[in-house]
């Protein structure tokens, strides 16, 4: 069983092969049963402004039909928006999608973003740690042209959030 351990999933569980549904609704019961062991973070692709477009609406229309199949996309898509985007493990390690920000100053930065978010994008905060990306050689903070969204980070913005929010390490996926 799941008794003593935790899981964090770091997001986009949707738009990622054929079986997004049985995925989004895999983690779903697994947290509705497992509420404390089952953490899952948003990923940029929890957003209908992304699901819509790259796959993940046009699968549940195909494996329903039009009328269902819109149904069940749209209730997926209300649950997205409450999802956490961020965690901390032990106060030392920050979990998220995407990277760091020049907007995160504190943790506080991260409690204070609003919830529900149906658009990430009207937080930068929210956007870039959904979106951002490390980028090798990069000081400081650049746009993410690779994306069109938020932006690229090198390893001195990465050092310096990290001492500022005491945290030894951060997880992140959307690679």
């Amino acid at each position: 069983g799941f008794s003593n351990q935790r899981y964090v999933f770091l997001g986009d569980y949707v738009d990622r092969g054929k079986q997004s549904t049985e995925v989004v609704m895999l983690l779903f019961l697994l947290k509705i049963n497992f509420p404390r062991q089952f953490l899952l973070l948003r990923g940029n692709h929890e957003s209908i402004s992304i699901n819509k477009t790259y796959g993940f609406k046009d699968e549940i229309i195909r494996r329903f039909n039009k009328d269902d199949g819109e149904a069940a996309y749209n209730m997926f898509n209300e649950c997205f928006p409450y999802m956490p985007i961020c965690a901390l493990i032990g106060k030392k390690v920050l979990c998220m999608h995407g990277g760091i920000s020049p907007k995160l100053t504190s943790l506080q930065d991260i409690l204070a973003i609003p919830k529900p978010l149906a658009d990430p994008t009207t937080s930068e905060l929210a956007c870039d740690l959904m979106w951002s990306d490390p980028m090798i050689g990069l000081t400081g903070y650049q746009p993410n042209r690779t994306r069109g969204l938020s932006k690229h980070f090198g390893e001195d913005s990465l050092e310096r959030v990290m001492a500022k929010l005491g945290i030894h390490l951060i997880v992140r996926g959307h690679q």
